[in-house]
């Protein structure tokens, strides 16, 4: 199920629905592409990212991970608020293609610089953002696998919410 809190947030909304019921400062997003190839490869990805958050996060329906395309992040400029997590490269997801234009190069710490295929950096701000991606479908697996397992990856990015 994309939801698997389907039950608790519908309880927990009604009868207003007000978000920030469901939102605090260590929610994340994870931003996904909105092409059919980001859906089919880095929407996996994505809910990979979102059970390890949730998991990390003692499956706290305020501490959790979110996934939302591309366009909706960068339409509706209140969830910057949150951290996010960028999740496939700048030809599926038009926020990754975003960062990679707008961002000073000196801001982006670099998560694996000498990985060939991999390609991953964090801006160390608040709220963290972590871009993720490869140079193909399984590498883009990897970036989202070395992530959740490095110390300097997933662990550092809940912490600097």
């Amino acid at each position: 199920m994309a939801n698997p809190l389907y039950e608790e947030d519908l309880a927990l909304l009604k009868p207003d629905f007000s978000l920030s019921k469901l939102l605090s400062p260590q929610t994340t997003f994870i931003v996904v592409g909105t092409t059919l190839l980001a859906e089919l490869f880095d929407r996996s990805f994505a809910e990979r990212l979102q059970d390890e958050v949730n998991r990390r996060n003692g499956f706290d329906v305020r501490k959790r991970a979110f996934i939302l395309v591309d366009r909706i992040w960068m339409e509706e400029a209140w969830l910057h608020e949150y951290g996010c997590i960028a999740v496939g490269g700048p030809m599926s997801n038009q926020y990754t293609r975003w960062l990679m234009k707008n961002v000073d190069p000196a801001a982006k710490e670099s998560l694996w610089p000498f990985s060939p295929g991999l390609n991953g950096f964090v801006l160390c701000q608040k709220p963290p953002i972590a871009v993720l991606w490869g140079q193909g479908v399984e590498e883009t697996r990897d970036a989202v696998e070395r992530f959740i397992s490095m110390p300097e990856g997933m662990i550092r990015f809940l912490d600097q919410l």
